[in-house]
């Protein structure tokens, strides 16, 4: 249910210390930038992050393209196999009340991420630590708008709200120049790098 996702861990330009999804969390929202999936990435892959997906709003999204994509970005991200990462998709109503509740702000919003364990970016021989990186919401009726306003898909605005949501799990915020310049940098390689392995497949 939206109420057990939003129980466990929120991200946003402010960080408030607590959460919906879990009982200590930061949430962080941004406003622009019903099936349950587990994925486990298969032996060859590089990654074996686990990551459930689970959509609660009423437009039908391809799962799978946010399964890949989140395991692209944690890998290159350098982070745990063993960490662990939810996702979840709700409407306007309960991303609104998400809002309210964490950002102490009106209206729904496009991601509220809600960190757990803090874990941030390994390197290639020092991977991060295992552990819960926490909950990505997304409302994908707020994407869909943006999308239409950006002139892309309903699917490219969910991958970078969910690259932007991400790096928000993993420490990164942009209330300063310099962390937005950082962030947005890394938020625009990861995505560039995620359609070029897409186009390869």
């Amino acid at each position: 249910s939206t109420t057990s996702a939003a129980l466990r861990s929120a991200s946003s330009a402010s960080r408030p210390r607590s959460s919906p999804i879990a009982p200590t969390a930061e949430a962080h929202n941004d406003q622009d930038p019903g099936t349950g999936c587990r994925s486990e990435a298969s032996p060859d892959e590089t990654s074996t992050v686990m990551i459930e997906i689970n959509n609660e709003s009423a437009i039908d999204v391809d799962e799978t393209v946010l399964q890949r994509l989140t395991d692209f970005n944690l890998a290159q991200m350098h982070v745990s196999p063993d960490a662990e990462v939810a996702i979840v998709l709700v409407d306007e109503g309960a991303m609104e009340a998400l809002h309210v509740q964490w950002m102490d702000e009106p209206g729904p919003t496009d991601v509220l991420s809600f960190p757990m364990d803090e874990l941030r970016p390994g390197t290639e021989d020092r991977p991060t630590a295992p552990g819960l990186l926490g909950d990505i919401v997304l409302c994908p009726q707020v994407a869909e708008a943006q999308a239409q306003a950006a002139g892309h898909t309903l699917m490219d605005e969910l991958i970078l709200l969910t690259t932007h949501g991400l790096l928000h799990l993993l420490g990164f915020d942009h209330a300063e120049p310099e962390e937005e310049r950082e962030m947005f940098g890394l938020q625009k390689e990861l995505i560039q790098g995620f359609a070029a392995a897409e186009r390869r497949r």
